[in-house]
């Protein structure tokens, strides 16, 4: 799920930079064209004023980039931090150190992956040997989406609407049901 959410986050990261890009092109086509138009009052000797001035451009040469990446950020946000939430808060982080410790042992046939999920505490030192390297990445890999996330947020100074929050927080709501059903379908949430 988390590689899902990282790619979410990814694209969304894209687009808002293309799109933001785009928009400050807008920006100065039409601080160009109320040049161009004022230029034009003082060749009849007319007086331009405010009420004179292009507010927006043409619709057919506005970006709306920027909305799709908004609608990326409310997916990929949630999904991002409920990952990260997940993993530490649930059995998830015990199942994983047994999946990652059975890829680094050197006689696989030998690892009872079985009684590594049934084990009330499965972080043992050998498992974490086993594990190795691939145990800090899988971490890592949870973490720093969620740093990118905070840094790329305040970066942008986003400024949205307060029915965006409620989108990512029905969203997040949404998420966690699933994934609670999905924990009551699989024998329950002590397991």
């Amino acid at each position: 799920m988390s590689f899902y959410a990282s790619t979410l986050q990814l694209a969304a990261q894209l687009l808002l930079a293309i799109s933001a890009g785009r928009l400050v092109v807008e920006t100065k086509m039409l601080k160009k064209l109320n040049e161009e138009k004022k230029k034009n009052f003082s060749k009849v000797n007319k007086f331009f004023g405010p009420q004179d001035e292009v507010e927006q451009l043409p619709e057919d040469e506005r970006s709306t980039m920027w909305r799709s990446a908004i609608m990326l950020y409310t997916v990929s946000t949630p999904l991002v931090w409920i990952s990260l939430i997940l993993f530490y808060a649930t059995r998830m982080k015990a199942d994983i150190l047994c999946d990652l410790s059975k890829l680094g042992t050197s006689t696989k046939a030998s690892f009872n992956i079985t009684a590594c999920y049934a084990s009330e505490n499965p972080f043992t030192t050998a498992n974490y040997d086993n594990a190795g390297w691939r145990w800090i990445m899988f971490q890592v890999g949870l973490i720093i989406p969620c740093v990118v996330n905070v840094i790329e947020m305040c970066l942008n100074r986003l400024l949205l609407r307060f029915r965006h929050a409620l989108i990512v927080f029905g969203f997040t709501l949404v998420y966690m049901a699933i994934n609670l059903l999905g924990c009551l379908m699989g024998g329950g949430l002590g397991k």
